[in-house]
């Protein structure tokens, strides 16, 4: 990405940032990846989700971008109302995540830490 190849970002923050999915390798992927890869399956199911799973993805995927933006904010890439509008964002709460996923589809059964 541009910011990786600015030099700008601490290490910590490139690996937060990642890799576009299929380039991680044995890497831990990233927000960038993630946000790619929930995209993907956006458009390869397109007509096939019900609304609350398509609902799911988006909000997946903008989890992945503010998390990017947040740390180019962190890095002085953003200004104050830019990182003020990223943090605005909400996303879906708890109890949307688990009538969509069902409780049993949590890390190891335990509660989804938001």
């Amino acid at each position: 990405t541009v910011l990786m190849a600015r030099g700008i970002l601490s290490l910590s923050d490139q690996r937060e940032i990642g890799w576009e999915w299929g380039h991680c390798g044995w890497r831990t992927c990233g927000a960038q990846a993630d946000v790619v890869q929930t995209l993907c399956k956006l458009q390869e199911g397109l007509g096939l989700f019900v609304p609350a799973e398509a609902v799911f993805y988006l909000d997946v995927a903008r989890r992945g971008l503010d998390e990017i933006l947040r740390i180019a904010g962190g890095n002085g890439l953003l200004s104050a109302s830019e990182m003020q509008w990223v943090s605005s964002h909400t996303y879906l709460e708890k109890e949307m995540l688990d009538a969509i996923l069902g409780e049993e589809d949590t890390p190891n059964g335990e509660d989804w830490d938001l």
